[in-house]
């Protein structure tokens, strides 16, 4: 079998903005943004695929490594996605030409795998070719105004205007808000994949 380099999607400096009073994303909801969503369901079986691509490599990372890339790549695809439908944009050539390249590295994998590592590991491009169409500074004015609801069971954080991710067992829910929102995190609906198991 051909190895595979599987690339970290960098984490994307987005600077989110968060809104008073809403409990969090609904059981069963890993992100979401002006009614486009992602499902926990939907990033436990990328976060899966891309975790048995990591380990047909020969690589060595943990699953909780593996979410950790998978959630912050689909969060910074949905906000550029929701940007782009509202702006009329797509994805420009070289998204395509990136995406074709990608596919003919994994032509040994199934379908499923390999729709999950393009899904991951093209966020970048993406986000990239469609801020490009209409410029920086149009895309942060706008982002600056929406909210991106992240449910709380994956720590996904900002700091330094930057997804980050933390420790959530080490954070204690104390204000009605958090606690509305830990309680829906923990519907097995919303539960993240393993975080215990090793892809290599």
């Amino acid at each position: 079998m051909r190895r595979v380099t599987l690339l970290t999607v960098p984490v994307l400096a987005l600077a989110l903005s968060a809104c008073g009073g809403d409990p969090g994303p609904r059981p069963g909801t890993a992100l979401q943004i002006d009614g486009m969503r992602v499902t926990t369901t939907h990033v436990h079986d990328v976060a899966t695929e891309y975790c048995d691509a990591v380990a047909k490599t020969g690589s060595s990372a943990s699953a909780q490594t593996v979410q950790n890339e998978v959630v912050s790549a689909l969060a910074a695809r949905l906000v550029a996605e929701r940007y782009a439908e509202i702006r009329g944009v797509q994805p420009d050539a070289s998204y395509k030409t990136q995406v074709n390249q990608l596919r003919q590295q994994l032509g040994d994998f199934d379908q499923a795998t390999q729709d999950a590592v393009v899904e991951v590991g093209g966020a970048q491009a993406y986000v990239s070719s469609v801020i490009s169409q209409t410029g920086e500074q149009a895309f942060t004015q706008w982002l600056d105004e929406q909210h991106v609801a992240i449910n709380p069971v994956y720590g996904l954080t900002l700091h330094g205007g930057q997804f980050t991710h933390v420790d959530s067992s080490l954070s204690l829910a104390t204000s009605s808000q958090a606690k509305t929102a830990v309680k829906a995190a923990a519907d097995p609906s919303a539960a993240p994949a393993e975080g215990s198991r090793s892809c290599g």
